[in-house]
């Protein structure tokens, strides 16, 4: 089944969620005290990245324009952002539901901001938003921590563990992507995490 999750990952080539997806895989052995496997898979994750880079024509280039933030990606985020950042700042009590990312393009509006979940959050319900999705994610990762070292069985130590690193995947890819505009993300992550929490 992780085989499974990898081979998807790599097909989507989106490079955050890869990314994000290897550093898991590294808190997960690193928590379980295999220094061993999280030396062996990154020494493995590097040799395949270096032969890939060699052997896949056009790779170089675009891991290195990827880096120097010159890809279209990278320019079209750091647009989002700004005007994102920017329309907090001018009305940080909030614009109203609906006036970012696919929401106001569902509604027929352009959206003040994109690609962002804490600017969605931020530009839409304002402080109070943000500062309860911030909040939440908080509370999902202290609650999986916690269940995952002090579970009564190993199952429960699997949840919390799963709820833990699924919620600090969803935070760090949420700075590229609104993971709650996929309805499977936002209702597994809330039910697990409102399982874990209770």
């Amino acid at each position: 089944g992780y085989a499974i999750s990898w081979a998807g990952l790599a097909v989507t080539f989106t490079r955050a969620a890869i990314a994000i997806g290897a550093a898991q895989a590294l808190i997960i052995l690193a928590s379980r005290r295999r220094v061993t496997g999280v030396a062996l898979m990154a020494t493995i994750g590097m040799v395949m990245f270096l032969v890939a880079i060699v052997i896949v024509p056009g790779l170089g280039t675009f891991v290195l324009e990827t880096i120097t933030w010159q890809t279209g990606s990278s320019q079209s985020h750091m647009k989002d952002w700004i005007d994102g950042v920017t329309a907090f700042l001018q009305q940080p009590w909030g614009y109203g539901l609906g006036t970012a990312d696919q929401s106001a393009v569902r509604g027929g509006l352009v959206p003040i901001t994109s690609d962002n979940l804490y600017l969605k959050y931020a530009v839409e319900l304002g402080v109070p938003g943000l500062v309860a999705l911030i909040g939440t994610l908080g509370c999902f990762v202290t609650a999986g921590h916690r269940l995952a070292r002090f579970g009564a069985s190993q199952s429960e130590r699997e949840l919390g563990t799963t709820v833990a690193l699924a919620t600090v995947g969803v935070a760090i890819y949420g700075m590229t992507a609104v993971m709650f505009s996929d309805p499977i993300v936002a209702y597994l992550l809330f039910w697990l995490g409102g399982a874990t929490v209770t």
